[in-house]
């Protein structure tokens, strides 16, 4: 596992949303794993799955950020959407979030990544 202890303990507990997605976009390239069983086994298929992908570059800090930042941005839409309905506000296309159909994307750069929906 790239991921230990503490990392491994929050994005199991706080931040495993995108393991049940079992999809992630990386630099505009699919990337799947299985997302059958609980969390742990869920985050050993997505492991597997990013070192295949993108080899080296993933370690254990990085995959814990990676999904800090993909359940924050949920959390985020959640809370647009709920904006929105409650002043009655129309989606716009370029705003509009349906939380059923997200898609997480992960783009790779020399200084880091960026996480988005």
């Amino acid at each position: 596992s790239l991921l230990l202890g503490e990392e491994r303990s929050c994005v199991l507990e706080e931040a495993n949303d995108l393991l049940r997605t079992g999809r992630l976009f990386i630099n505009g390239e699919a990337t799947t794993w299985s997302t059958q069983g609980g969390t742990s086994a869920q985050l050993e298929a997505m492991e597997a799955a990013l070192v295949g992908s993108v080899g080296v570059l993933v370690t254990g800090r990085l995959l814990e950020r990676l999904c800090r930042a993909c359940s924050i941005n949920y959390c985020l839409h959640g809370v647009l959407d709920e904006f929105r309905e409650q002043l009655g506000m129309a989606p716009d296309d370029l705003l509009a979030v349906n939380s059923k159909a997200l898609q997480y994307h992960f783009d790779l750069t020399d200084e880091g990544f960026v996480a988005s929906l």
